[in-house]
């Protein structure tokens, strides 16, 4: 198994519906309580319902109006930007 994940846009089918969001979360709950899981919305996704599915990690920038994580996998710094426009 991978020390975590990085899964980069497009999350959700078609226009990031609020029931597409929690059905990825349920999806992702098995690995999400062993790794990390770091997601970058794309898109098609819909920012606002994906903030509802998902909660704002510690580590996540608040930059208003976007995404922004960032995450060390060993000595490497990952940013994981938002591309919504």
């Amino acid at each position: 198994m991978p020390e975590g994940i990085v899964i980069t846009g497009d999350l959700a089918r078609s226009r990031g519906s609020a029931d597409a969001y929690e059905n990825f979360k349920s999806l992702l709950a098995p690995i999400a309580k062993k790794r990390p899981i770091h997601l970058c919305i794309g898109n098609h996704d819909h920012r606002d319902d994906f903030r509802t599915a998902f909660s704002r990690p510690a580590h996540t920038a608040a930059i208003k109006n976007r995404h922004i994580v960032t995450a060390m996998a060993g000595p490497i710094r990952m940013i994981v930007l938002d591309t919504l426009l």
